[in-house]
């Protein structure tokens, strides 16, 4: 703990750059490091730390900045825009096909109102329950060609 009037050293960044290059490219270790440029070995093992765990020497102090609801909206708007920008892009490429949407509607129903998803994806509501009918009844012919398949030898 820091006591009453201590003053602290700061380093520059060249400096902890330097503590970083020669641990990672000369493999010097920590102690000789702290020892050669005269600073703690404690700085130093902090220093590689911050750079091994972070990607980054410099670390801010104090707690993060709270986002406030319109710098969340703000952000929340972006996401959309950008997802919406890729999506298009992804469409212009490639076609999806209405059974796809209807996938991806049936998952999000959970979370989400079908009239909504439906009006996102550009399809009626009446087209995603036909579809939806359509694939069960799909499974069921399906399932009925196994049992039949499966059991050659009773149907013939």
């Amino acid at each position: 703990m820091a006591k009453k009037g201590q003053k602290f050293r700061k380093y520059s960044s060249k400096m902890k750059q330097e503590v970083i290059r020669l641990h990672m490219d000369e493999k010097l270790p920590k102690k000789t490091i702290a020892s050669l440029l005269g600073i703690p070995e404690s700085r130093v093992r902090l220093w590689i730390k911050n750079y091994l765990t972070y990607g980054n020497i410099e670390l801010k102090r104090g707690r993060p900045k709270k986002e406030t609801t319109e710098e969340e909206m703000e952000r929340l708007r972006a996401e959309n825009a950008y997802l919406k920008l890729l999506v298009e892009k992804i469409l212009e490429e490639r076609e999806i096909k209405k059974k796809t949407k209807v996938e991806i509607i049936k998952e999000l129903a959970k979370e989400f109102h079908i009239e909504l998803l439906c009006k996102i994806a550009g399809i009626s509501k009446s087209t995603y329950y036909r579809i939806l009918k359509s694939k069960d009844r799909d499974k069921e012919i399906k399932r009925w060609e196994f049992v039949f398949n499966d059991n050659s030898g009773l149907v013939q």
